[in-house]
């Protein structure tokens, strides 16, 4: 059987390991909000011979509404991987409208926000942005 190639074996691998660590991350900062959050896997089929498991999360907001960060179920072009930001109600800003997106820069994976690396504290500006009704 073939083996996937080695730039979509490291996105598949960088996604696993990621998609956990955000959901951990936004748990994290979550809480610190009072703001309660689950996370939720998947599993993947990129081939026959093999799977991944990538890792959605939803966060409860106030006035009773929930968002959720999920990743798409493949890559883009095996380049870049799209994480949808969504809310229950339809509301959609342009702070987080753009989701994130995982995709290589100096030679490794990272989770950018627009076009920064992904921090708490920016983490924490959007989570603030989708709890604002």
């Amino acid at each position: 059987m073939p083996q996937a190639q080695p730039a979509l074996r490291d996105i598949f691998e960088a996604m696993e390991k990621l998609s956990a660590g955000l959901s951990f991350t936004i748990q994290r900062v979550a809480a610190k909000k009072g703001w309660a959050s689950k996370p939720y896997s998947v599993m993947l089929a990129p081939s026959p011979e093999r799977t991944i498991i990538v890792v959605s999360t939803s966060v409860a907001l106030p006035l009773f509404r929930s968002a959720a960060i999920m990743p798409h179920y493949e890559p883009e072009n095996g380049q870049a991987w799209q994480f949808q930001v969504r809310r229950t109600d339809g509301v959609v800003r342009e702070s987080w409208a753009g989701g994130l997106m995982l995709t290589k820069s100096g030679g490794s994976y990272e989770i950018l926000y627009g076009a920064i690396a992904l921090t708490d504290e920016s983490l924490d500006m959007m989570l603030d942005d989708l709890g604002v009704p």
